[in-house]
């Protein structure tokens, strides 16, 4: 779900994949009108799960939605019109080659951070009609299954999860690098499947399905992560469990 100002859009990742939107009116979601859009994906109705898109954005400015997909290898930029209302086509961009972009976030200079799959990522600034300019591409950590991301006290945090570990990156302007030399911020005892965190950006969250935990980590003033406690029993069913977290 992306999110900006009283407009939110959210993703349909089943079939061809589609996007629509809504708009919030005293705590209330009302379908906004003619803001459904196909992105053609030629899927099944369930497809498998490198074959879906996986995560819809709004810029902060509210003036564009993002798609990210995997293995079709792109991100798809509808530009919106005043109403919220997307362009009857988007504006795709290649993502950088072999990195399966997965998850986005956005700096404090709305710049687009892209997590690829493949253990990248990279940085782009959006346009108002939907183009895109790299800033760093493909800035790799080492580690397998990067997954979710968040940005928080300069830093772009993102959730490893076939290595088992949070990679920092340190931001400037867009300009990504890594926080540790080895890619590693922290380790988790299972795979991070999910990243929120706090509001004033003190705190960082991973959410690890297959152990049922969530972990806690102080964000430092160097955006070093320490781990400060871990929430248990949230329940596992054959190696799965809840998935999806936020904080405020």
């Amino acid at each position: 779900m992306g999110v900006a100002r009283d407009l939110v859009y959210v993703l349909n990742a089943g079939g061809d994949g589609a996007i629509s939107g809504f708009r919030v009116n005293d705590g209330t979601l009302n379908p906004l009108v003619g803001s459904t859009r196909s992105l053609g994906l030629g899927n099944p109705a369930t497809p498998p799960f490198l074959a879906a898109p996986s995560q819809v954005a709004l810029t902060p400015d509210g003036r564009n939605v993002i798609v990210a997909t995997k293995t079709q290898g792109v991100l798809d930029i509808f530009p919106l019109d005043r109403l919220g209302r997307p362009t009857p086509a988007p504006v795709v961009t290649a993502a950088a080659p072999g990195s399966v972009p997965f998850a986005l976030s956005f700096d404090r200079d709305a710049n687009l951070l892209v997590a690829g799959a493949a253990g990248v990522a990279s940085s782009y600034t959006v346009h108002r009609d939907g183009t895109l300019t790299a800033i760093s591409t493909a800035v790799p950590n080492g580690q397998s299954a990067t997954c979710w991301t968040v940005f928080a006290r300069g830093h772009l945090y993102a959730a490893n999860a076939g290595s088992a570990t949070i990679t920092g990156y340190t931001d400037h302007h867009g300009k990504l690098a890594l926080r540790e030399p080895t890619g590693v911020a922290a380790h988790t005892d299972t795979g991070p499947v999910d990243l929120a965190a706090s509001g004033d950006d003190k705190y960082l969250y991973q959410l690890a399905t297959g152990a049922g935990v969530i972990d806690e980590y102080r964000i430092g003033q160097n955006g070093s992560l320490s781990l400060i406690g871990t929430v248990t029993g949230l329940g596992i069913d054959n190696g799965h469990g809840t998935e999806g977290i936020a904080a405020t």
